[in-house]
């Protein structure tokens, strides 16, 4: 899959970037192309110097739909807007350009440190090798850091991390959007832009174990009710047309209640399903941990 680095300022974001989308003049076309022609990329996200930014990659998007022209912005010039796939997906910490003498971007190798600045100039957007960006990932503790394989052994595992994690992302994005954002259990709900701390969706089956990457296979939690499922303290049955929760033995043995309020998980509760009851869960994968 096709890699591309966007550049976002934090402060004096002139384009107006967002949690959503990335705008860009029309000189940057070329490293979006594949996009333009359909085919799905992905995104690493680097927050400059100027603009208060960590001088690191902070983040990764999909990136499925093609651009749209925007308009004619600054300086007169035409712009575009790529929107990401259910917003950027924040990277478990920041990955600064170079770490431990690894430079990871090619672009950047054999630049001297103090020249870097200027290199990028002009290069906001840029297409991004495939094996830089699985670099970033790894040192931002989303990949394996090593693998004891041949290089060609270690691209073909790569994508297959890669793919999961874009397949995984995928089903989540479906399945939270199919629940408008909000758990099935205790109706807290989140913006899309805040869905990736505050929000999980749940496998009924694992695909381990068979389980598909449908919607009818997955249920929108908060992490604590998700932690529960896996757990086994709680389930979920089929009675009178209408999906209950189900208290398991675990749950007794909880405290569930602090300075902050009491999580209410009463046994025989009905979920908050879906409108569309196509959308409902499979009856199959009901009672089973995700």
């Amino acid at each position: 899959m096709p890699c591309v680095l966007l550049t976002i300022r934090v402060t004096d974001n002139a384009y107006g970037d967002s949690e959503d989308t990335y705008i860009y003049p029309a000189r940057y076309r070329a490293a979006l192309a594949p996009l333009e022609a359909g085919q799905p990329m992905l995104a690493l996200i680097y927050e400059p110097r100027h603009g208060s930014g960590r001088m690191a990659y902070v983040a990764w998007a999909l990136l499925s739909t093609p651009p749209e022209p925007t308009g004619k912005g600054r300086n007169g010039q035409q712009e575009w807007r790529v929107r990401y796939d259910g917003g950027l997906i924040p990277l478990p910490r920041p990955v600064a350009q170079e770490e431990g003498g690894q430079v990871f971007e090619t672009l950047l190798r054999g630049v001297p440190r103090e020249l870097r600045g200027p290199a990028q100039r002009g290069m906001s957007v840029r297409s991004l090798a495939w094996a830089d960006f699985c670099a970033v990932l790894a040192a931002a503790g989303l990949l394996p850091l090593a693998l004891e394989v041949t290089p060609v052994e270690r691209v073909a595992r790569q994508r297959v991390l890669v793919e999961r994690l874009v397949r995984e992302r995928g089903f989540r994005l479906r399945v939270l959007s199919a629940y408008g954002w909000r758990c099935a259990v205790t109706g807290w709900s989140a913006p899309p832009s805040l869905s990736h701390a505050l929000l999980d969706a749940a496998h009924l089956v694992p695909v381990k174990d068979g389980g598909s990457d449908g919607v009818r296979n997955g249920l929108a939690l908060t992490p604590t009710v998700h932690r529960l499922f896996d757990a086994g303290a709680l389930g979920f049955t089929l009675e009178d047309g209408l999906w209950r929760l189900e208290r398991r033995g675990p749950l007794d043995d909880l405290r569930l209640e602090g300075p902050g309020g009491r999580l209410e998980l009463a046994h025989g509760q009905p979920l908050i399903l879906p409108g569309d009851r196509r959308l409902w869960p499979e009856t199959m994968g009901m009672g089973r941990s995700a």
